[in-house]
């Protein structure tokens, strides 16, 4: 199965907590990097760091604190340097005033839906 990145803020696991056992569980090998969210909007070594675990899958949670701009700004990078991973955002921003190419899925989860995101 893939290797997935799940990136998310150091002050909340929520994605960690739900998420891990459930891709563990159907064989995906997981890495985990808890960020701070000021820091992560900033696109502070996002890319460099994405690299260095060079996942398949990228899980990245931005919560209703970080800004869309900021949001944006990382995911265009992400999606400009590492052009071959899938990145899955989970967020309650709305998907549509995010950037194209990049699949989204809110809280609660809709297990269905991330299986689907997954293939």
């Amino acid at each position: 199965m893939a290797k997935v990145l799940i990136i998310e803020d150091k002050n909340n696991h929520d994605v960690v907590e739900s998420l891990k056992p459930y891709l563990e569980h159907r064989g995906h090998r997981i890495e985990i990097g808890f960020w701070d969210g000021a820091d992560l909007v900033r696109g502070l070594r996002t890319d460099t760091f994405v690299g260095r675990h060079n996942p398949e899958i990228l899980l990245i949670h931005f919560g209703t604190h970080n800004s869309i701009k900021g949001a944006k700004v990382v995911l265009t990078r992400l999606k400009r340097i590492h052009p071959k991973i899938k990145i899955i955002v989970v967020t309650c921003i709305d998907p549509e005033e995010l950037i194209e190419d990049v699949s989204t899925i809110e809280k609660p989860f809709d297990l269905d839906l991330f299986l689907k995101l997954l293939k």
